[in-house]
């Protein structure tokens, strides 16, 4: 089995690096999702690492995927030491919500507001929902570059005249390594150029090396 999606773990770890750099205490909000929870989740992932390289999370809750109102959580994250938090919240309109109702109530003026890989997914979308979360005072972003070839998204929008979906560029290389390699697994070993950037695979099948880091 291939795996050329990125690995949430890797990308958690690579963001708890950065964190670390800058903050020793961090808040936490998410929504109650499998990918936040678990051992593997999100939260635990991030928690654990960044409290690994001597920060600490001093607020977390998770909340469910609907939830409307997120004032009473944000009082509490101002009244707490952190001094940056980071949404996992499921969509593009629950994260929208969350960051207008902090951005209502003046979070931003004692916190940062850091970025994670969910965020950066989602911020196209966020800034249709809530055009000021361009300008948010404290944000700090940290971009994982999108190594996506723009002819493989020109192209897929001149022929379905709409835009690729998010992942289809992985798809369209999954595939393509199948037809060209068919069961020969000597072939999954070497590097190659995908439209979802170099396609490199360890012992194990999973890809390596596909993310870029924009401070």
């Amino acid at each position: 089995m291939l795996k050329l999606m990125p690995d949430s773990v890797r990308i958690i770890t690579l963001h708890a690096d950065l964190y670390a750099e800058q903050y020793q205490r961090l808040a936490v909000v998410a929504t109650d999702m499998t990918n936040n929870i678990g051992e593997r989740g999100n939260v635990p992932v991030l928690t654990r690492e960044f409290e690994a390289r001597g920060g600490r999370v001093v607020f977390s809750e998770l909340v469910p995927p609907d939830t409307a109102d997120f004032r009473p959580i944000i009082q509490r994250i101002r009244r707490s030491d952190a001094q940056a938090v980071t949404p996992f919240i499921g969509s593009a309109g629950g994260m929208a919500l969350f960051l207008k109702q902090a951005d209502e109530l003046n979070l931003w003026a004692t916190k940062k507001l850091v970025g994670n890989f969910l965020f950066e997914f989602l911020f196209a979308e966020l800034s249709k929902l809530y055009p000021l979360t361009t300008r948010l005072e404290g944000l700090q972003s940290i971009n994982i570059a999108q190594m996506t070839d723009s002819s493989f998204t020109e192209a897929y929008t001149a022929r379905y005249h709409t835009r690729a979906p998010q992942f289809a560029d992985y798809g369209y290389d999954a595939v393509s390594i199948l037809k060209a390699c068919g069961i020969d697994t000597k072939c999954y070993r070497t590097s190659r150029a995908g439209v979802s950037g170099r396609l490199e695979f360890d012992a194990q099948a999973r890809r390596s090396g596909i993310f870029e880091v924009k401070r």
